[in-house]
């Protein structure tokens, strides 16, 4: 028997009986230790961060490239508490909500609508929010662990929401569930595969985007509508916010429909930059794949 198997429902046991004030603060520990022991993690977040923000002196840049990582750490283990706790505790810590009514107007019209996440702030609370008030579909990746993936279903859908993962038979079913009128959930800013994507400007640098939410909001005709919830300081909670993306998204020009979501992505990320995930090799597919690495080998 896998070692995870008996590992990860402990830990989402204990995890069961902690209270967000307690897991806000573990979570920060956590997250300073990520930072400290973490070369690999800590270089991509710098060079993401030297590449983005150009504009901000370098103890600035460190600074919040330091912070990003804290975060992050912070992050893994507030979601292991919205896996394991009822829906009405993971909601109570929602402090502020805005925008909701730009998701209920297009689903009471009947129409679909798209909930564009980022890797931002606590994205999981969103699964637990959405599942409550709209029973939406969350696209999804496996972790390739049996276990892992039976805890984080269980999490998702336990506010009344539903898991597809990625996969045919799971894109079918998510494509259905849009096109009829109901609501589904999505993260789509990281790289694709090279045919599943086109190079498009993210913090004016030329990015490997995907198509996937864009031609789905075409065909579909549902409404696009972004969602970041914001993590509070002092375990504080977090502030959920639903916006509208930059014009462009559907356009018939996969370039001009890419940038759109890549600024869409931007905006977001600007409003709350130390929570996104920078740790992730965004850059890494060039272009040109005779040019130097954005990322350099380790000497």
């Amino acid at each position: 028997m896998r070692i995870e198997e008996h590992v990860a429902p402990m830990v989402a046991r204990w995890i069961g009986h902690l209270s967000y004030p307690h897991i806000a603060k573990l979570g920060r520990l956590i997250g300073h230790l990520y930072a400290i022991l973490s070369r690999r993690d800590r270089a991509t977040a710098q060079r993401n961060i030297e590449a983005c923000f150009p504009e901000l002196s370098a103890e600035a840049q460190k600074k919040l490239w330091r912070e990003s990582l804290v975060q992050i750490g912070s992050n893994a283990l507030e979601g292991l508490w919205v896996w394991t706790h009822p829906a009405d505790e993971v909601l109570r810590e929602i402090r502020h909500c805005q925008g909701h009514e730009l998701v209920q107007q297009p689903l009471k019209e009947g129409r679909g609508v798209i909930i564009m996440i980022a890797h931002l702030g606590q994205w999981e609370v969103l699964a637990t929010y959405l599942g409550h008030h709209f029973e939406g579909t969350f696209l999804a990746r496996s972790f390739g662990k049996p276990a892992i993936d039976k805890i984080v279903t269980e999490g998702r859908e336990r506010a009344g929401g539903h898991v597809e993962y990625v996969s045919k038979k799971g894109l079918i079913a998510f494509e259905k569930t849009v096109t009829e009128g109901g609501l589904v959930a999505l993260l789509t800013d990281q790289q694709p595969e090279r045919q599943h994507g086109v190079f498009a400007p993210f913090f004016n640098i030329p990015t490997l985007t995907t198509v996937l939410l864009q031609n789905l909001a075409k065909r579909s005709g549902a409404a696009v509508i972004t969602a970041t919830v914001k993590r509070l300081p002092n375990g504080g909670g977090y502030d959920l916010t639903f916006g509208k993306p930059e014009d462009g998204l559907t356009s018939d020009d996969k370039i001009v429909a890419a940038t759109a979501l890549n600024r869409t992505y931007e905006k977001m990320i600007r409003a709350c930059p130390e929570q996104y995930a920078w740790n992730y090799k965004r850059f890494k597919k060039r272009p040109n794949p005779q040019e130097a690495p954005f990322y350099p080998k380790k000497r």
